[in-house]
């Protein structure tokens, strides 16, 4: 399940952190109407699977983003899930900036104290 827990839940709705309430609630309904399974029970078992699952999604994504409460931790996690990512990020542009040891690349002081003897 940690393959959910790094979904955007917005983007399974269709959705973006800055919609209101209903727009949210608009966007669940459209999307569980689409794929709801009894919408696709004449379909072949293949997609009848598909669609059963994108409904899933979709409702698993209203039941956190429909409520106040959970939308508002949902955000919270979100947001430092971010920022989390921003500064591993800009760590690791940091590195490259390091200088090398050893001047050349060639070796080292190791190599050029070995030379010396």
């Amino acid at each position: 399940m940690g393959d959910a827990a790094e979904q955007d839940l917005y983007a399974v709705l269709g959705a973006g952190p800055s919609d209101s309430a209903q727009q949210l609630r608009h966007r669940y309904q459209r999307l569980a109407l689409q794929y709801h399974p009894d919408r696709h029970a004449g379909s072949s078992s293949a997609e009848a699977e598909s669609g059963m699952k994108r409904f899933l999604e979709v409702d698993a994504a209203w039941r956190v983003l429909g409520d106040q409460t959970t939308r508002r931790q949902y955000d919270l996690q979100r947001r430092a899930r971010c920022f989390r990512r921003a500064r591993v990020h800009s760590r690791l542009s940091l590195w490259g900036r390091i200088p090398r040891l050893g001047g050349g690349g060639s070796g080292g002081d190791a190599q050029q104290a070995a030379g010396r003897r």
